[in-house]
């Protein structure tokens, strides 16, 4: 594999209007997996121009940054005009959730309270040592189970990447059913 130049990237994503639209997703998806916060005003000129397909959606959710708030509901409101693709603009209410003002400060709630009951819920059935705790944060965070030298991860708000959770719409007790998984070794 090659190694990728997240310099030269963010540098074509200065000029995103100009790249085909091919293009100019590639470098918005790389860019946003690599949560590189240079594609943030790329991303709000691609949402303006009503250029952004499906994935560069996509990738603005994933960044769940508040800057990109005014772009997506300015998009979400255009949808009365054009009717579209339903996955599209699925993809854009999501976005448009994942990124609102407060979402970090609720998802770190949310994120508490997992962490609190699964720790309670394996005390009560754990005759072993467990350790429980959050790495990173919204909209990466990641609930880490350790058991002596064993370690699991589990993403809270990525755990499905085509239809990513954000605090309003995250199905807790499916959350912590899944993060209860990661402490059954078998």
């Amino acid at each position: 594999m090659e190694d990728l130049d997240l310099d030269a990237l963010a540098e074509e994503a200065s000029r995103i209007l100009d790249l085909s639209p091919g293009r100019a997703s590639e470098v918005v998806l790389t860019l946003a997996e690599h949560h590189d916060r240079r594609v943030i005003a790329p991303l709000i000129d691609l949402l303006a121009s009503r250029r952004a397909d499906e994935l560069v959606v996509r990738a603005a959710g994933w960044l769940a940054d508040p800057a990109l708030h005014p772009a997506l509901a300015t998009l979400s409101e255009a949808r009365l005009a054009d009717l579209g693709d339903d996955r599209y603009w699925d993809q854009v209410a999501r976005a448009t959730a994942r990124c609102r003002p407060g979402a970090a400060a609720e998802a770190e709630e949310v994120e508490i309270t997992l962490l609190a009951a699964t720790q309670a819920a394996l005390i009560e059935v754990a005759s072993f040592d467990v350790d429980v705790s959050l790495a990173g944060a919204y909209p990466v965070t990641e609930v880490v189970v350790r058991i002596g030298d064993h370690e699991r991860r589990h993403s809270v708000w990525n755990f499905d990447e085509l239809e990513p959770d954000d605090p309003g719409s995250l199905d807790r007790a499916f959350a912590l059913y899944r993060i209860s998984r990661l402490a059954s070794w078998g």
